[in-house]
């Protein structure tokens, strides 16, 4: 009261004071304008912008609306944003305006200020139609960014002032992020890290002791980093991988990636052996999802499109990667509607996947991945590669394909004996398990897929000698219904099991590809596998690398065969096509195209086949 009254006695004036102080102290968000180059200097309005991220930045505040005006002219330096801060760029439509086009134009275009980042991000910060070029390091990085929306941004150029040599060591003496699969910044680098510590003792001594997240200089954590927004973005002219997304240390990160273009990733690089790089690929990739030590990463990934992601030489050019990693990590992952292809059939022979799924160095780790409607073309190595790398323990594998076409035409890759490195003729939907001793479930459903092609349809990878696996795995279940095999110059299903090995031991093994007891309708066509000298169109002969004997459209063995093993896998092939007629059925190997079904008896327990298709089901 005595406030009022002495307000009141001094005719208003302090009333007016006050007024104008509950408004300052009401923080209300403000609109402020950045131009490159402007005619004169400015106060941030419209008519009078800024001429520099810093001005921006200083003089900005939580919650505030940043536009960039368009400009021919380029604004450098960074920015770091904060809270709840919108940065917009004016003017057309960055991802697909002429080139030549005034546009909001951002860059940073060396180390000193930001580590080179470009837009750094806070909490609950839009990033929208702004493009960004020639990063010096990410074009934008966030680290425990919750709930960060960024859209309709071109990211161009990124980290095309190192060359590779710069590039390839660990931060901060080179531009490796994650040390243990020698992964980079991404043109966008999103790292989150959760309240637990790293788990112990470390799973792979290349891990970082420290979270990642401390390992950037930002110790702090958050439980759940809420929505991550990315969409309609384009990527593209770049030295670093597309998107680079850590999950660490017990974070829940769900994230909404939709509609994103990343192609032409690495073209002005050479050849890593030419300068010297021998003792690892180096990762040219569109999109790596890596999650570390009890993180839950949640992904939504729609409308993908990714291309030329690496030219020729040992690049490991995947489309899409997931890594679990350290204790008990969990991926649950949608991957729908996307296209990943090779137009120029490069990238590293054994390292180049469309789609590859990955424990690494994990324990107790569940990686869940649903595909659909994926379009699938011409890898150096795998379209879809389950892998076991820096031996993992107790690995989940529980990923579902349908509605889509895998096919592959690349052979440039070598064949070298000393390493048994078989160049391109893989299995197009691969499992790979030799660096570690033992997998809890592999849980593989194909349904509604056509695979033609280089190599195998679905097992383990092609080699010069018969391939076995030699790996523990609790439980196999395959199943496949409604799928096509055709033109493949390998075994359409191939599994091959050490004799010595136990497989199945708690969920069984199972390859039920039709009348089977986990359920597959059959309805699968086989034609025109395993063909001596009958190459695919488009394939390249002078590239087709020794392969063993084809033994049939279909081959599930133990090796060797002459000793009985204690583990059975249980096959079913009922109601499926074989070219018209009942299947020819050996257990001798080697005898396609004749053979259409090899199996080893008694370890593979198999009843033949009462029920075949006599029409082709897709004439």
């Amino acid at each position: 009261m005595r406030l009022r009254d002495r307000g009141l006695s001094v005719g208003g004036s302090s009333l007016v004071m006050l007024g104008m102080l509950l408004i300052a102290g009401s923080s209300e968000a403000a609109t402020w304008y950045v131009k490159a180059d402007p005619p004169h200097p400015g106060n941030g309005s419209k008519s009078r912008p800024f001429s520099s991220l810093q001005d921006l930045e200083a003089r900005s505040g939580p919650g505030d609306t940043l536009y960039v005006i368009q400009s021919r002219g380029v604004l450098d330096g960074g920015i770091q944003l904060k809270d709840g801060q919108r940065l917009i760029g004016l003017g057309p439509k960055v991802t697909v305006a002429n080139p030549h086009s005034a546009r909001a134009t951002l860059t940073n275009t060396s180390g000193a200020r930001y580590d080179g980042d470009v837009i750094r991000l806070a909490k609950n910060n839009v990033v929208q139609n702004i493009h960004i070029d020639n990063a010096f390091r990410s074009s934008i990085l966030g680290i425990n960014a919750e709930n960060p929306r960024i859209e309709d941004n071109l990211m161009t150029n990124d980290m095309a002032v190192h060359d590779l040599l710069e590039i390839e060591n660990e931060w901060p003496n080179g531009y490796i992020l994650f040390l243990p699969q020698t992964n980079h910044f991404g043109a966008i680098t999103l790292v989150s890290c959760g309240p637990g510590g790293r788990g112990t003792p470390l799973l792979d001594p290349q891990l970082q002791a420290q979270s990642y997240c401390s390992f950037l200089g930002a110790p702090g954590s958050i439980a759940d980093a809420g929505t991550v927004t990315i969409k309609s973005n384009v990527i593209r002219d770049s030295h670093s991988d597309g998107i680079m997304l850590i999950d660490d240390t017990g974070v829940t990160s769900t994230f909404d990636v939709d509609h994103n273009i990343i192609k032409d990733l690495s073209q002005d690089l050479p050849d890593p052996t030419t300068v010297g790089i021998t003792d690892h690929v180096v990762r040219s990739r569109g999109i790596t999802l890596i999650t570390i030590d009890h993180s839950v990463s949640n992904l939504e990934l729609t409308n993908y499109d990714a291309s030329n992601l690496s030219p020729f030489g040992t690049f490991a050019a995947d489309g899409l990667v997931f890594l679990a990693c350290g204790y008990s990590p969990l991926v649950d992952a949608n991957v729908w509607d996307v296209s990943i292809s090779n137009p120029f059939l490069t990238g590293d022979n054994a390292n180049g996947d469309s789609i590859e799924i990955q424990h690494h160095a994990s324990a107790d780790g569940i990686l869940n991945v649903d595909i659909r409607r994926a379009h699938l073309s011409d890898p150096a190595s795998t379209n879809v590669k389950l892998i076991d790398a820096a031996n993992p323990q107790n690995g989940t594998y529980n990923v579902s394909i349908s509605d889509s076409v895998l096919s592959n035409r690349n052979t440039n890759g070598i064949y070298d004996p000393v390493t048994n490195n078989n160049g391109n003729e893989d299995a197009q939907i691969r499992y790979s398990g030799t660096e570690m001793p033992q997998t809890k479930a592999i849980n593989l459903t194909v349904r509604n897929v056509d695979i033609s092609g280089l190599g195998r349809g679905i097992g383990l990878r092609v080699a010069p000698t018969r391939t076995v696996n030699t790996n523990k795995i609790d439980q196999l279940h395959v199943l496949v219904e409604n799928s096509s095999f055709e033109d493949l110059t390998g075994e359409a299903v191939y599994w091959s099991q050490s004799s010595s090995v136990p497989i199945g031991a708690v969920g069984g093994a199972i390859i039920d590809l039709g009348g089977g007891t986990l359920g597959s309708v059959g309805n699968n066509r086989f034609v025109n596998n395993g063909v001596p000298g009958n190459l695919p169109p488009g394939v390249n002969p002078a590239g087709i690398d020794p392969v063993a004997p084809v033994d049939g459209d279909v081959s599930v063995s133990f090796s060797p065969e002459n000793v009985v093993p204690d583990s059975r896998i249980y096959l079913f092939a009922e109601h499926n096509y074989w070219g018209g007629g009942a299947p020819v059925i050996s257990t001798t190997p080697g005898g396609a195209p004749i053979t259409d079904i090899y199996f080893t008896p008694p370890g593979v327990v198999f009843a033949g086949v009462t029920d075949y298709l006599t029409v082709d089901p897709q004439p």
